[in-house]
């Protein structure tokens, strides 16, 4: 009986995959069990009496078990019977991505492509199945045959991810100038390919792409990149207000590098003391005590120091700037003190030549 109410389910699955959306049948939620015994059941029958139908219905459990990897005796099956066609690629596809087979992907994707060529999802499919399957050197030159191909903004789009996930830095900058060429003002672009122009010190392009579109960028770190972009082009003052009526700590740690380096040293520690109430952190400790000391605020900047090596006795960085703070307070302690021993010479008024 329970073999009789298999098989009618499985041919009430075919029948209803063959019909419109409209006419198709609804089918019952089933566990996993289910359509384990289903499987098991109908490999039975297979193996007593093969047939197009049973082989059909073992294929449809696979996929709906996620194909596990006895599911390649049937596909095998199906294409000995069926040759290279779009569904048994698609089958197989399905079956090596669920079992990490990238380079039985890459190869099968390889004699699509010889007889039919890949539509751009293909192409993608194999790109990616390289980069897993190792083969990175293949994948760069799989990309670049993806982009001539497909020249749009999410081919570019796709390209300089890729690039990125095999740390191509050559790739995934020429892909982005090429995404930013077609789609100005590009938002992944912004977010991804802007900070590695500024790293870079592509200063002015950084700043056209960010101010390509009609409105300017909204938002702190489209602002923040705008305003280390207007920095880097020595538009210190400017950087500096675009991203002063932010108050996260990122833009305070920005603001007060960039006041003590036009040497407004007291704004520069405002901005680290409005940090101190919400995050006492070392590095926060750290910088402030690293202003005070360029300042010439040495005794608060030494406190600072031995404050975090007292809390980290490990903190050989902070151990040695506080006994070099404590040498140049001692020389400058000196210094006042031979002045102050200094005896001060009798200036005797000069003698008029008769």
């Amino acid at each position: 009986m329970q073999r009789i109410i298999i098989l009618f389910l499985g041919v009430t699955i075919l029948w209803s995959c063959g019909q419109s959306n409209d006419q198709r049948i609804e089918m019952p939620t089933v566990n996993t069990d289910f359509y384990q015994r289903a499987l098991a059941e109908l490999k039975s029958v297979y193996d007593e009496k093969p047939s197009d139908k049973t082989l059909r219905q073992i294929l449809f459990y696979c996929e709906k078990l996620d194909w596990p990897e006895s599911s390649i005796t049937y596909l095998d099956v199906y294409l000995e019977k069926y040759g290279l066609n779009k569904q048994s690629v698609a089958m197989f596809l399905q079956y090596y991505l669920s079992n990490e087979k990238h380079s039985d992907l890459v190869s099968l994707l390889d004699r699509w492509e010889f007889y039919h060529g890949l539509d751009e999802e293909l192409a993608q499919y194999r790109i990616k199945s390289s980069i897993k399957g190792v083969d990175k050197l293949s994948a760069i030159g799989l990309i670049r045959e993806y982009v001539d191909q497909f020249k749009s903004k999410d081919s570019y789009e796709f390209a300089a991810m890729q690039s990125i996930e095999i740390k191509d830095s050559v790739g995934q900058m020429r892909y982005f100038q090429q995404l930013v060429n077609l789609d100005p003002g590009n938002r992944l672009a912004e977010r991804l390919y802007v900070p590695q122009l500024i790293q870079q010190g592509y200063f002015n392009k950084a700043y056209e792409i960010l101010t390509a579109g009609d409105e300017q960028p909204e938002g702190f770190e489209r602002t923040l990149l705008l305003a280390r972009a207007l920095h880097g082009m020595d538009s210190v003052e400017q950087a500096i207000d675009l991203i002063k009526p932010y108050d996260q700590s990122e833009s305070l740690v920005q603001l007060a590098d960039w006041y003590r380096e036009i040497g407004r040293y007291d704004s520069a520690i405002n901005c680290v003391n409005a940090i101190l109430l919400e995050d006492s952190s070392r590095n926060v400790v750290f910088l402030k005590a690293d202003i005070q000391e360029e300042r010439g605020w040495l005794s608060s900047s030494y406190a600072l120091f031995n404050t975090l090596v007292s809390r980290d006795t490990t903190d050989s960085i902070a151990s040695q700037r506080a006994q070099i703070v404590a040498r140049k307070i001692a020389y400058l302690r000196r210094l006042r003190e031979e002045q102050e021993r200094m005896p001060i010479p009798e200036l005797q008024p000069k003698k008029l030549v008769e």
